[in-house]
């Protein structure tokens, strides 16, 4: 018990010091939160004043309405060295422009003309909704609980929402960072403010059939992209291969073969995440180890009747098993002699034996039993070693897969 909990005791520890670091991302993200909401009620303010300008005398403008445009003018002033103070060049340089315009106004104290404030209200319009749109993915980003965690960023071009939002909740759960797009216009106006580290690309837009050639077209030096497309005709590679797109995957996809290309455009070290089910008739035991290993970020299921093995396997694959060797049902050895016979070898999930009854002798293996195991682990076991065992058995596992 005094090792067990030393053991804890040090991985708390560990799991102090990454939340620290965790927390001094979120800290310089609420910053960033901060200075944009700033920003969006001064913006706020601008949008009101020039709606109220608009709603004067536009057939003549006197006295009134230039007090009027003077005030406007120090707003975007305002707005424009806030910008400059944080820090934020795009939207300093994009309120110069609606500067240029009303500086232009001020000066020859002319009536404007309906083209002239129309151009203005586009200006302040665009401005205000794409802080916005930022602002909106900024806090998504920042209160999401893995975001400090995992920083890879990517755009997801596809104007089928309901498939859009399933490929970005399974990229999620692989640890990036998502934001989607319907149509070139929404993810153009986005990319200004925040570089993508890869973008998928769908080829039929709303903007029409091979719409996503043209946008790949646009920005094939920027970031990475990768074509996601229903079709398998050359035509469609080859028109992707020449946009300059990096590699093509035909939907619908398994979510491992994207994440692999990922990895690999990315220069990311590709480890599929775990899943691990701990069958141990003790449910206090197994609770304990199922929290170790949530520690460590590793999907975890737990089962005490260990007649329900098989049920459980199929419904939820699990990579590896923790399998406790004396239960009432069966033990440990039957069971894995069960499993290896409906999966067999290739597709039975990686068991590895544990026990907590050593004086007494192990229960004999069946003369039949042929599952490929490590040795049996002795109980209570530790955090560290069974996150060791996993992250071993999931490298062996990508490396035959990788060799087949």
């Amino acid at each position: 018990m005094e090792l067990l909990m030393t053991n804890i005791f040090s991985d708390l520890s560990k799991a102090k010091k990454t939340n620290i670091k965790r927390t001094e991302k979120n800290i310089q993200a609420q910053l960033e939160l901060d200075y944009l909401q700033e920003l969006m009620d001064i913006s706020d303010v601008i949008t009101a004043n020039f709606y109220d300008l608009t709603q004067m005398n536009n057939d003549k403008w006197g006295g009134q309405e230039f007090r009027k445009l003077d005030n406007l003018i120090k707003d975007c002033e305002a707005f424009e060295e806030s910008a400059q103070k944080m820090n934020l060049p795009l939207w300093e340089s994009r309120m110069i422009s609606v500067l240029s315009a009303l500086y232009y106004l001020s000066k020859f104290k002319k009536t404007p003309t309906l083209p002239s404030l129309e151009k203005i209200k586009d200006l302040i319009t665009s401005l205000d909704y794409d802080m916005k749109q930022l602002y909106i993915f900024k806090h998504e980003y920042a209160t999401r609980p893995n975001a400090a965690h995992f920083p890879n960023l990517i755009f997801i071009l596809e104007d089928d929402t309901l498939y859009a939002d399933t490929v970005a909740a399974q990229l999620q759960n692989l640890g990036f960072e998502t934001q989607c797009f319907g149509t070139i216009k929404e993810i153009r106006i986005m990319s200004e403010h925040l570089r993508p580290n890869l973008v998928l690309i769908d080829l039929n837009l709303r903007e029409g059939k091979l719409a996503g050639i043209d946008y790949l077209k646009e920005i094939q030096s920027e970031f990475p992209t990768l074509v996601m497309s229903g079709r398998t005709d050359l035509k469609a590679r080859l028109e992707s291969i020449r946009a300059g797109a990096k590699d093509y995957i035909v939907k619908p996809f398994d979510v491992d073969k994207l994440h692999i290309m990922l990895c690999k455009y990315l220069e990311l070290d590709y480890l599929k995440k775990p899943k691990t089910l701990i069958i141990d008739d003790d449910e206090l035991t197994a609770l304990t180890y199922s929290k170790f290993l949530e520690n460590y970020e590793i999907e975890t299921r737990i089962l005490t009747d260990a007649s329900m093995a098989l049920e459980e396997i199929s419904t939820h694959h699990p990579d590896i098993i923790f399998m406790d060797i004396r239960m009432p049902y069966a033990n440990g050895y039957e069971i894995a002699n069960v499993i290896k016979q409906v999966y067999g070898r290739e597709k039975s999930p990686d068991i590895i034996f544990m026990t907590g009854a050593v004086k007494d002798g192990l229960p004999k293996r069946s003369r039949h039993h042929s599952i490929q195991t490590q040795n049996t682990l002795i109980k209570p076991l530790k955090p560290i070693q069974m996150a060791n065992i996993i992250d071993e058995h999931m490298k062996r596992r990508q490396f035959m897969s990788s060799h087949v």
